[in-house]
């Protein structure tokens, strides 16, 4: 049987300490954070554009100039704080010194996976919609696949609401679980402290 180095025991450990469902959720915490600075700091600019062939104009629109940026950042929040969820639950996942089971960017697919989340028809809505601003229109002009094109949306405040409200019940709900601690099961542990979610208790 194979042993472990002091180096490789000591890489491992920090995957797993770095791994942990609250380092999980401080990461989710500062992608919102940086999403709401883009929603506040937006000076109103559009992004106009107009898909037409030589004769006529197909369609025409009006987005917000920051909502791809926008969405990018809260996918990439809800996925980070679904991904500490299972962690939780599943230690194993990271464990090993390899990521399992979470490797995907597929929020709907990870929600499916934490039986204590439940979100409203609307809620998934978004989410599906989200989950594709992550590889695609949120940073990049075309998908790896011309099937696989779909129109970006636009942020408004109506979406901002429902995420915001999805995102803080989510996000209160692990922060409680992680709080009080986590064990590993292989000797590492951690514990979190967020002021903003023991004001709401």
């Amino acid at each position: 049987m194979y042993k472990l180095t002091n180096e490789e025991k000591n890489k491992l450990s920090k995957f797993i300490v770095d791994g942990s469902p609250d380092s999980w959720l401080s990461f989710a915490e500062e992608l919102m954070d940086s999403a709401e600075i883009l929603w506040k700091q937006n000076d109103q600019s559009i992004r106009s554009e107009i898909i037409h062939d030589k004769t006529e104009i197909l369609e025409s629109r009006k987005i917000s100039s920051i909502s791809r940026s926008y969405f990018l950042l809260i996918g990439f929040a809800i996925e980070n704080l679904l991904k500490g969820f299972i962690v939780f639950d599943d230690p194993t996942t990271i464990t090993s010194g390899k990521i399992k089971r979470i490797k995907t960017h597929k929020i709907t697919n990870l929600i499916k996976e934490i039986s204590e989340i439940k979100l409203s028809k609307e809620e998934l809505d978004v989410c599906k919609k989200i989950e594709e601003a992550i590889p695609y229109w949120g940073r990049y002009p075309i998908p790896l696949e011309a099937s696989d094109i779909t129109p970006d949306i636009g942020i408004t405040s109506e979406t901002r609401k429902i995420i915001n409200d999805m995102y803080g019940r989510l996000a209160s709900i692990l922060y409680q679980k992680v709080k009080g601690g986590w064990e590993s099961g292989t000797g590492e542990y951690s514990k979190l402290y967020l002021s903003k979610y023991e004001e709401s208790d």
